[in-house]
């Protein structure tokens, strides 16, 4: 499944970037989510996510990869729960667009176990919904700033 879109955040491009390689204060945005560092750019994450009937805790292991400061920068990892595994891949990018930041994302998410066979319009309904809240969040921290 690809989930790809892009957002604009009223905000100077070293305060968007200083929040979106922060650690702690992105995972405040993504709901049901705890992180605990593990070292460098690297973290394990327990997150309660469901799709339709299907819910429950999966517990993950992602890095910050290929950071070019104040530009780009991946996460990539694999999280496992209730026979289910989810391989993520995300690229984002961030351009200056006037006195805002274009925040341009790319993710490649591979599930396969039980959520898989629900089909993809319920995963894409159940995973846009997740993004648009974390998106929401980043906005509205960031701006409030």
């Amino acid at each position: 499944m690809i989930l790809e879109g892009s957002r604009e955040i009223a905000a100077p491009l070293d305060v968007v970037w200083d929040f979106v390689t922060d650690l702690n204060r992105v995972t405040k945005c993504i709901p049901d989510t705890t992180v605990e560092k593990i070292e460098g750019d690297s973290f394990k994450a327990k997150m309660k996510m469901g799709v339709g009937f299907i819910r429950g805790t999966f517990d993950g292991q992602f890095s910050l990869v290929d950071k070019n400061p104040k530009s780009s920068f991946s996460i990539k990892g694999t999280t496992k729960g209730m026979g289910n595994t989810v391989n993520v891949a995300i690229n984002i990018t961030l351009e200056p667009s006037g006195s805002n930041v274009s925040l341009r994302y790319k993710a490649d998410v591979i599930v396969s176990g039980t959520l898989a066979s629900m089909g993809a319009r319920f995963m894409d309904d159940a995973a846009q919904k997740i993004v648009n809240q974390m998106f929401d969040c980043l906005k509205a921290s960031i701006s409030s700033k």
